[in-house]
């Protein structure tokens, strides 16, 4: 009987049409936001924090940069895991878990000559770092050992700062 009343007055066409492309709308738009979170989901994985993160226990929900309450404005500090060797021993216990590498994260200013730009740090083993986040690029030099000191920046604040390889920050 619906259909009937539908397919029955000229001006049902009108409003069929308008229906059927504002499912179409919602459906193209859907699409277009989960391919987005799909996307940043991985750039995310693959370059900063892998499939899995560990954090410590903590009364507020914690990010990889702390507080993930957006209206705080400043860095949480996020507690250390202890024991990490027990930690760690037991993730690498575990057959399912092919890499592990620590991560302390924060915020810092780096400096060179005289200026100062605020930037978010990992403190990382590069070498182990750079073999489980390989959406990482090496544009230029190369990571440093556990043995060294160093810094990898990224190709945005190296050209904003115009630091090359070699200088000291």
């Amino acid at each position: 009987m619906a259909f009937k009343n539908i397919v029955s007055r000229k001006s049902s066409f009108v409003i069929v049409l308008f229906i059927a492309f504002a499912v179409m709308l919602m459906a193209v738009i859907n699409s277009v936001f989960d391919s987005t979170e799909n996307g940043i989901e991985k750039v995310f994985s693959k370059s900063f924090t892998g499939d899995l993160a560990i954090f410590p226990k903590s009364d507020i929900p914690l990010s990889l940069f702390g507080d993930e309450t957006p209206v705080t404005g400043t860095l949480t500090k996020i507690n250390t895991l202890v024991p990490f060797n027990e930690i760690s021993d037991c993730l690498n216990s575990i057959p399912e878990i092919e890499k592990s590498v620590p991560q302390v994260t924060g915020t810092a200013a780096l400096e060179f000559n005289g200026e100062r730009t605020p930037v978010w740090i990992f403190g990382v083993p590069a070498a182990k770092y750079l073999d489980c986040m390989f959406a990482i690029k090496i544009l230029e030099g190369s990571p440093f050992s556990d043995t060294e000191r160093g810094v990898m920046l990224s190709k945005k604040y190296a050209q904003e700062m115009n630091i090359s390889i070699g200088d000291t920050v």
